[in-house]
């Protein structure tokens, strides 16, 4: 069920075909099981999915150049290396481990970094983080790429102002 919900949410490319569509869909699911580690249990695999999926479309719909030469796990492991040491333990595991980078792309005042929060709920949970833990965040950031800002975007609601777009534009 949670599938047919993905590929509604998916969305075309423009010549897609929809074989080509669930093929994307099932790369995702090969690519996202690949980097899980083999010590890692899935407590409840609709919430893992759901969170891992989009995530996997901010990823997709984000305007991202590359970091250079470090992916944004490497660059988002460092970030959250230096916020453990400013936070305690429950605030890092509720406020910072859900994080992940989805972009890293420059602008004309500096580069910027997104980070987003999978999962519907991400929208009070980004103006919570941000209003709370925004200045710890950004000293992480200046830490491992000066001259970087941080933002923290809510994933879902990207997702589905992208899909409201694409739908509009398709109709007319």
């Amino acid at each position: 069920m949670l599938h047919f919900e993905f590929l509604d949410r998916l969305g075309a490319r423009p010549g897609e075909t929809p074989a080509e569509k669930v093929g994307r869909l099932i790369a995702f699911y090969a690519e996202d099981q690949a980097g899980l580690p083999a010590s890692q249990s899935v407590a409840d695999p609709f919430v893992y999915w759901k969170a891992a999926f989009t995530a996997w479309v901010a990823r997709e719909a984000a305007p991202v150049k590359p970091v250079e030469s470090e992916s944004y796990d490497q660059v988002w492991q460092q970030i959250l290396q230096r916020i453990e040491t400013k936070v305690n333990r429950h605030t890092f595991y509720t406020w910072f481990r859900p994080l992940k980078m989805v972009s890293d792309y420059p602008t004309p005042t500096g580069r910027v970094i997104e980070v987003a929060k999978p999962g519907i709920d991400g929208g009070l949970f980004v103006a919570w983080v941000e209003k709370h833990y925004g200045g710890i965040m950004q000293a992480a950031v200046d830490e491992v790429r000066p001259g970087s800002r941080v933002e923290v975007i809510d994933a879902w609601a990207a997702e589905s102002e992208t899909a409201g777009r694409r739908e509009r534009e398709s109709t007319g």
